[in-house]
């Protein structure tokens, strides 16, 4: 009996110790924090000083974050922009519909490195632009059609640094940015490919430059209309989005003051 006893309480003992053990042992994974993603979907721009609508733009994204339409209105005409991607997220299509002249089909296409090498529009004016990467100055250099002679340059961070516009039309614009803070679309998905379509093509990005970082300046050189626009008076909201700001700019027409509101909807 009293060796029954013994053994009875030597296997409650091993149990115990063996579930301490386990319970030891386990670790418990922390759940990883939700990052929260935050897309404009609308940016009004108006006259600073008379409050008068300029033009609206509202944006819709694709579960990656990715540009998928893009609506410009600006007084009786509206012009709508309908974004298709590869499976690896570089560009595929772009469609253009303008509300009286037309649509037309942009097709991109890719060097062995999945760099944009080639955009052919079809469609009202046709046109074509081949494009050459060059990595020592992270430059895109188009040849052929109308865009014949641009470069895109692109800085450390993706975005335009700088734009050789095409031989007949000269000149360049030139863009700083305030690389410290979050710019519009700090959590957009702009790929490169898309980028350089907008900025090839099309005047998308001429209001915003869908830009990570704030802008600070977009400097115009030897070109007909020339000058450059200031931004500024950023306003931000409690997450450090921006929400507002001025673009005041001079030109051979005179000078000009902006201002941008943004919308943003949570992914």
């Amino acid at each position: 009996m009293k060796t029954t006893k013994i053994m009875t309480l030597a296997l409650v003992a091993i149990m115990s110790v063996t579930q301490f053990s386990c319970k030891k042992d386990k670790v418990e994974t922390p759940t990883p924090p939700v990052v929260k993603k935050y897309l404009p979907t609308s940016i009004l721009v108006q006259n600073a000083t008379t409050a008068a609508t300029i033009q609206t733009n509202n944006i819709t994204y694709n579960s990656d974050a990715s540009i998928v339409t893009l609506e410009r209105i600006a007084g009786a005409t509206t012009i709508n922009w309908t974004f298709n991607y590869n499976q690896n997220g570089t560009l595929k299509t772009a469609t253009y519909t303008h509300s009286t002249s037309g649509t037309s089909i942009y097709n991109l296409s890719y060097d062995g490195n999945n760099r944009l090498n080639k955009i052919q529009k079809t469609g009202a004016s046709p046109d074509m632009l081949n494009l050459n990467y060059v990595a020592a100055t992270n430059t895109y250099v188009g040849t052929g059609g109308n865009q014949d002679g641009t470069s895109i340059k692109l800085d450390m961070a993706g975005q335009l640094e700088s734009r050789k516009y095409s031989a007949t039309t000269g000149g360049q614009i030139d863009l700083t940015y305030q690389n410290s803070q979050k710019g519009v679309f700090a959590d957009a998905n702009i790929t490169e490919s898309f980028l350089v379509f907008s900025i090839a093509f099309g005047d998308i990005s001429r209001y915003s430059y869908f830009h990570k970082q704030q802008l600070d300046a977009a400097v115009e050189t030897g070109t007909f209309f020339g000058g450059s626009s200031m931004f500024q008076n950023y306003n931000r909201d409690a997450n450090g989005y921006i929400t507002s700001y001025l673009v005041n700019g001079s030109s051979t027409f005179g000078t000009f003051s902006q201002s941008y509101t943004m919308s943003y909807t949570e992914l």
